[in-house]
């Protein structure tokens, strides 16, 4: 199994593989951010950016944060990530990948830091990795603690999909 969370070894895409999850995420959620469950996870992703004592995960969480990433903006990334592997479940086979796709998912929401090195006379950017440990363990901190609410919403935005689509079923219908 790879780091990324991707069955292929790359790096899920916002823009290629969950742009539509993205979307309907951030529709969603912002509808709803008077929900208490919402309220919830907004309280404890600030917390979690700002007071993370987890010796693997700190670094990356006040990166996160000293870039100005908010708690909304990983409560949608993560919810995104988590509504793709509930409507495309051949992306996202197991729980791990799914943990390590969040975790990626959130960790790329602000560039990582980098650094230039000389080869061959070509000057080029070098990103630092952030280690599967890492990556282990924010997404692991980010389902343990949302789950729920993750399948709470993916649920009600899979009844809503359905709901459309069998409106659009009844047009076709025969008369008799």
């Amino acid at each position: 199994m790879t780091i990324t969370g991707h069955p292929n070894g790359r790096r899920l895409s916002p823009k290629t593989d969950y742009g539509y999850e993205l979307q309907l995420a951030k529709s969603f959620i912002e509808e709803h951010l008077n929900h208490v469950g919402i309220g919830q996870a907004l309280a404890f992703i600030n917390t979690w950016l700002s007071n993370d004592t987890n010796p693997l995960s700190h670094l990356e969480s006040k990166r996160l944060s000293s870039n100005g990433v908010t708690a909304l903006e990983v409560l949608i990334e993560s919810t995104a990530v988590f509504l793709m592997a509930r409507l495309q479940p051949n992306l996202i086979p197991t729980s791990e990948t799914l943990t390590l796709a969040i975790a990626n998912g959130v960790l790329h929401l602000t560039p990582l830091e980098s650094y230039y090195t000389w080869s061959n006379g070509i000057k080029s950017k070098v990103y630092y990795r952030v280690s599967g440990k890492t990556r282990r363990a924010i997404g692991k901190v980010l389902t343990d603690n949302l789950r729920l609410l993750h399948v709470n919403i993916s649920s009600t935005i899979e009844g809503q999909l359905q709901a459309k689509e069998e409106f659009k079923l009844n047009y076709l219908k025969p008369f008799h």
